[in-house]
């Protein structure tokens, strides 16, 4: 094992070393709001004085009327706060009320147009997005939408929103690197449940983690206890029947009492509860209530994340699942915390209030469209940088299809209102490739061995990943 790790560290430092000496003609920063002084491939350009020199307007759709309206506010406000603090004398940005409607967002498009406007930031939501897709392609202006649906993306339309098969992709790799080599996934019967599933049985298979049980459950249903039972044992039923029915027998003598609890103990220690599961991880792809109530199932049947790999989403980030008993000792991704709170310090500060965490999108947004404008014309081959963008909630990068891909960080729940980090995220999106190329590797080690589960090492919080010379730097000091 010793070997295996000293192997590790000597590839992991060669192919960093190379990265770095190839990845600087890349290089391609966005600049730091306190100087605004960025760095395309390795040259000095200063974009306030290329916006003076070159006029840009762009418009920012949102639903600023409507039942979204109080997120659309605090969107509207970073993008503000983004113009204030990067942007020069000749850069406009115009807002226009989509009202959360099709109707609403193809009026606001159509009034963006009429005043010249060459790129579009949001809208917020799928269905406004799909309104002004055909109508974005014939005008030819880009679209930087805030919707996490991949499939409203492409042709022009991008977004920087955190996606589903992004977080899917992080935590099961993560279980991957912790030696798992048998899944069950657990997630609901729609388009983000269909998205969690198809994307974890595609890095499983990557790395030869073995998809035992899958188990698909309406949404709207309270009692999901039939769907936990079917990815346990058939017998574990009738273990959860004695034991309800040894509650109601009559009351026991105290010798009675330490004589059953031997027995228990007898039994347990025969054949461990853990041992007669056919999976060591498990993935629930779902948040809030659901979860609470799934996970608390698996307690009643006496199965804890110290037992499986309990695996889920960012959304478990919530400070109500961590009050959960049965959910301490579970792992979600996150994107890294101390750009944001930077940001919404200064978002605090400065409208007397705390933002709603799609703002940072806003401020991104904006900062962004500055780096695409800085000569003229939108530059869109900017966006095919392999290197990425930082910004706010760290380093991201666009696919093909206009989907965003973000480095995100591993948390663990290790107790009512504590969230500890156990992995940062890649240093780089260099690292990050080739992190993912080593899950052919953990194919083998599957395959051959009974699983490894590594050492955990928590981290300092305060320890964020920094930005380095080979991505593009789109906020302040900030840096998840």
């Amino acid at each position: 094992m010793k070997k295996f790790f000293l192997v590790f560290l000597i590839v992991v430092s060669g192919i960093l070393t190379a990265c770095q000496s190839t990845q600087d003609s890349e290089t391609l920063s966005i600049g730091k709001p306190s100087s605004i002084v960025p760095f395309y491939e390795s040259r000095p350009m200063d974009i306030s004085n290329k916006v003076k020199e070159y006029p840009v307007h762009v418009g920012m759709l949102l639903p600023l009327s409507g039942k979204n309206s109080a997120i659309a506010d605090d969107l509207r406000n970073a993008a503000i706060l983004a113009q204030f603090e990067l942007a020069g004398e000749n850069y406009t940005l115009s807002f226009y009320d989509t009202k959360g409607t099709e109707e609403g967002a193809r009026d606001a498009f159509n009034q963006a147009i009429d005043e010249n406007v060459e790129m579009i930031l949001g809208p917020l939501s799928s269905t406004e997005v799909d309104a002004i897709r055909s109508m974005s392609f014939r005008h030819n202006v880009p679209v930087f939408s805030f919707t996490s649906d991949q499939d409203k993306l492409g042709n022009g339309i991008y977004s920087l929103a955190l996606t589903i098969p992004n977080q899917t992709e992080r935590i099961i790799r993560f279980a991957c690197e912790r030696g798992a080599k048998r899944l069950a996934i657990m997630a609901p019967d729609n388009k983000a449940g269909d998205l969690a599933i198809d994307t974890a049985k595609d890095v499983a298979d990557e790395c030869g983690i073995e998809v035992t049980r899958l188990s698909v459950y309406n949404p709207t249903f309270i009692n999901f206890e039939p769907y936990v039972l079917s990815v346990l044992p058939e017998d574990f039923a009738q273990m959860r029947k004695e034991k309800v029915a040894e509650k109601k027998r009559a009351r026991l003598t105290k010798k009675d009492k330490k004589e059953k609890e031997n027995e228990n103990e007898e039994a347990q220690e025969e054949v461990p509860l853990k041992d007669r599961l056919d999976f060591d991880a498990l993935f629930i792809a779902d948040e809030g209530n659901r979860l609470k109530s799934i996970s608390s199932l698996f307690g009643l049947y006496d199965i804890y994340p110290e037992d499986v790999l309990f695996l889920g989403l960012s959304k478990w980030r919530e400070s109500s699942l961590s009050n959960e008993g049965s959910l301490k000792g579970s792992y979600f991704p996150l994107l890294p915390e101390q750009g944001y709170n930077v940001f919404a310090q200064k978002f605090k500060e400065t409208y007397g209030k705390k933002p709603t965490r799609l703002a940072s999108l806003a401020y991104d947004a904006v900062a962004l469209s500055l780096a695409l404008t800085s000569q003229g014309t939108p530059n869109l081959k900017i966006l095919d940088t392999k290197v990425g963008f930082w910004g706010t909630d760290g380093l991201f990068r666009f696919s093909k299809k206009g989907s965003v891909e973000r480095l995100m960080s591993v948390y663990k729940i290790a107790g009512p209102q504590d969230f500890v980090r156990v992995e940062k995220p890649s240093s780089n999106f260099a690292f990050e490739d080739w992190k993912k190329e080593q899950l052919q590797d953990i194919r083998i080690v599957n395959k051959n061995t009974e699983g490894l589960i590594f050492e955990e090492v928590i981290e300092e919080e305060s320890s964020d990943v920094t930005p380095t010379s080979e991505s593009a730097d789109l906020t302040s000091s900030v840096l998840p």
